[in-house]
């Protein structure tokens, strides 16, 4: 099966859809830290003679690099867990909650905490004598120019000799533009969940091997999504609480939110175009895979069929042609019938 290239933005979406399905991003990140340890050691083998630092920032990706950090302690002879700022600046709950962890690991872990370039100077000599360098500084968050200490540390790590393995991006890298002057130059970068857009813009020997790894987010979180902003009270009859849309286009894209959300729709399943379900998946519950579409327990079909006959519109319609209500005109010719 082809992997799919996803953007920053769209990743944010699967992550609240999976938390939405039930897999929380607690487990997300538990899953993704414990597939680079798994990587790691399936790649270096045994672990007992080196030195492991793992370096982690302040965001989620710091998260996963803590997660990692805890599933190498058993098998590698030193665990050195690097935090760049103030641990008060965690930006997460699921981030602060592995770091705690780390923390109370104090025979098999030990942990730094890098607060200005002067801090990474003092530490050189502790840092030093690493086999191995776990980069999970920054991820798909990263914006802007990179400011010390982290510039400090990453211009360390590229000087280290270490074998580097960066978690989901290169820090310093924009994942979805590919920009970046001054970013981890790692032998591996262990992707989560699926391709980046930087993979494809940055050269092979700025971002090392890429291994993509799953973290357990559910298939469905591609296809659908939580209930989103909603009206605290829906007064809707009980016999038509369900309600499918189809439709979107790249002109009229946000036609179908705006349908849900003057209608109070319940729970929405809606049809539409690949390229636009990123753009109304934080509105309304919604596939963009015709195939899925649930008939038998779906109250109501409304079709909208945007500025122009396409044929993604077209198989819709062929497909729900006997359960839609028409919401919009033009309309359109499906086989030998109009609707």
């Amino acid at each position: 099966m082809m992997i799919k290239t996803l953007k920053s933005s769209e990743i944010s979406i699967i992550d609240e859809n999976s938390s939405y399905l039930g897999v929380d991003r607690k487990l997300l990140m538990e899953n993704a830290g414990a597939e680079v340890a798994r990587f790691i050691i399936q790649n270096e083998g045994d672990l007992s003679s080196k030195s492991v630092i793992v370096f982690a920032g302040p965001g989620n990706n710091g998260g996963d690099a803590f997660v990692a950090a805890r599933h190498l302690a058993p098998r590698a002879r030193k665990i050195i867990v690097a935090l760049i700022g103030d641990e008060d600046k965690i930006k997460t709950l699921e981030a602060r909650t592995n770091w705690q962890i780390i923390k109370n690991m104090k025979i098999s872990i030990e942990f730094v905490i890098i607060r200005e370039a002067k801090d990474l100077q003092k530490l050189s000599s502790r840092l030093s004598r690493s086999d191995i360098i776990v980069d999970g500084i920054f991820g798909t968050g990263i914006r802007g120019d990179i400011r010390e200490p982290y510039r400090s540390v990453i211009e360390w790590i590229n000087k280290s000799g270490a074998i580097v393995y960066s978690i989901d991006v290169p820090s310093g890298i924009d994942p979805d533009s590919g920009a970046g002057t001054l970013f981890v130059r790692p032998s591996f970068t262990i992707t989560l969940h699926s391709r980046k857009p930087f993979i494809d813009i940055r050269r092979p020997e700025e971002i090392g091997e890429i291994i993509i790894r799953p973290i357990g987010a559910p298939v469905e979180s591609e296809y659908l999504a939580g209930p989103g902003d909603m009206t605290e009270v829906l007064k809707l009859s009980p016999s038509i609480n369900e309600v499918s849309l189809v439709g979107g286009s790249q002109i009229f894209r946000k036609a179908i939110k705006d349908i849900a959300t003057k209608l109070n729709i319940s729970v929405v399943e809606q049809g539409t175009e690949d390229s636009q379900y990123e753009l109304i998946a934080n509105k309304v519950l919604i596939t963009n895979n015709k195939e899925k579409l649930s008939k038998e327990k779906l109250s109501v079909y409304a079709y909208y069929v945007g500025e122009k006959e396409n044929q993604v519109n077209l198989e819709y319609a062929n497909l729900l042609k006997n359960y839609l209500v028409v919401l919009d005109i033009p309309c359109m010719n499906v086989g030998d019938q109009i609707i």
